[in-house]
């Protein structure tokens, strides 16, 4: 008897060797598609599914598989966690909670930064995103990211809204700090947590398409917010404004 080999979707797992998915087929003859049960998948749209033609995923007719159903190289390539070897295991995981983390604290940066919220509110929202840095990764985040300059920044800005001067100023001595620091990190960095594992970090991983030095970029660019418009022609602030490319 010959099998037809079908690509799927994985939905759910069943137990610890059996997961739920959903055929995806061509459906060549048009009359046996259900408008609300199959959902088109199209290649432009769907490029990493590598369909030759329009698809759909046949929400009706989920099924069972066994993992010894799902080829184990094809797995392997695409890490999927039952085709690595037990070496390349603790390496998926802890690269996967990178990603996570990473995209957590670029969201709670852009809701911080908003609008959307208080100035109040936001404030705790970057201080959730600095304390998800500190727990991450033990404390051993080097502080010379373009990432930690502009949350530093951002916790200015929100403090300058308030009126709190104190707090504005320390938040943006450590920005420039941050900023200063980034144009000079080394070439190759490394840092160690439980959960990431060593991180190696490189310069060139983080280019924008801005030439400007990211304090001067601090400077032109991200102090000309109207939130630091009272306190712009203090002494103070001009001294500051002086020291950043300093």
């Amino acid at each position: 008897m010959a099998f037809k080999k079908r690509p799927v979707l994985v939905i759910g797992k069943a137990d610890d060797k059996d997961w739920v998915v959903l055929p995806i087929s061509r459906v060549t003859r048009r009359e046996y598609l259900d408008s609300h049960y199959d959902f088109e998948m199209n290649v432009l749209s769907y490029p990493k599914m590598s369909l030759k033609q329009t698809s759909y995923v046949r929400t009706h007719k989920q099924t069972v598989l066994n993992e010894g159903e799902f080829p184990k190289q094809y797995c392997r390539e695409n890490q999927i966690w039952w085709g690595l070897e037990e070496a390349e295991k603790l390496p998926f995981i802890r690269s996967q909670i990178r990603a996570d983390y990473e995209s957590l604290t670029g969201f709670i940066l852009n809701l911080g930064s908003s609008g959307f919220l208080s100035a109040s509110d936001s404030i705790l929202a970057i201080k959730k995103a600095l304390a998800l840095d500190e727990l991450i990764c033990d404390g051993q985040l080097p502080q010379n990211s373009w990432h930690s300059a502009r949350q530093y920044w951002e916790l200015a800005r929100q403090y300058a809204s308030l009126g709190e001067r104190e707090s504005m100023y320390e938040n943006l001595t450590l920005a420039a700090r941050a900023a200063k620091a980034f144009e000079s990190r080394p070439e190759t960095q490394c840092y160690t947590s439980l959960l990431l594992g060593t991180v190696t970090e490189k310069a060139h991983d983080y280019e924008t398409d801005d030439s400007w030095p990211l304090p001067e970029i601090l400077r032109d660019k991200w102090l000309s917010s109207p939130a630091f418009d009272a306190y712009r022609k203090e002494a103070e602030f001009q001294h500051f404004l002086d020291s950043i490319t300093k």
